[in-house]
């Protein structure tokens, strides 16, 4: 029999691959269970709803990505945070890839009409903010960069353009030649640099 931590973490895989294959509003928890091999009784025993357990899916997928864009952010030289955010979206770009599921369940996570989904996706939402604005502003205090704008909202941006990206990358807008993330480091240069 598997212990209760073993048998959360395989509803939650089987969670990510339905809703990352057919969306939060696609998936069912009858299918969810069938995937996990448990009873649909047994994930309500470690989770009160698809909702929150759509919520927990994505705190897996967020770890995931953050986990890889900071092993490659980490093994590069910086000089400063934009020579970072040129390798987190090279890092972003390639998890997409990857990752279609994944990223399906990020990108629904400003799609889902929920209150509950869309709070928790403005909480993450502004964490992140907070992360990179604290980066960018040791750089302007050293600086090592100036700014047309506020390290909050230069954050803000570059969370809008890797969210543009990441979109492009799920309808194949890359592959055509469309969108490249070197077009989206660009743009976010240019509205945020002096």
């Amino acid at each position: 029999m598997a212990a209760p931590a073993d048998k959360r973490e395989t509803i939650i895989k089987a969670a990510s691959k339905i809703f990352g294959s057919k969306g939060y509003y696609g998936a069912h928890m009858d299918e969810i269970a069938a995937t996990a091999g448990v009873s649909p009784k047994t994930i309500y025993k470690y989770f009160d709803g698809k909702q929150a357990l759509f919520i927990e899916c994505r705190h897996a997928a967020v770890e995931r990505l953050r986990t890889e864009m900071m092993s490659h952010v980490s093994g590069r030289p910086r000089s400063d945070a934009f020579s970072a955010v040129r390798s987190a979206i090279e890092s972003y770009g390639e998890f997409v890839r990857r990752n279609q599921g994944a990223a399906r369940i990020l990108a629904e996570g400003v799609a889902v009409v929920d209150p509950v989904i869309r709070r928790e996706h403005e909480r993450q939402f502004e964490e992140n903010v907070a992360v990179i604005a604290s980066i960018i502003e040791t750089d302007v205090a050293d600086g090592k960069v100036t700014l047309k704008t506020e390290p909050r909202d230069a954050a803000s941006q570059f969370l809008a353009f890797m969210s543009t990206l990441v979109y492009s990358i799920l309808l194949g807008l890359d592959r055509n030649g469309r969108m490249k993330p070197d077009v989206v480091v660009d743009i976010f240069y240019r509205a945020v640099r002096q």
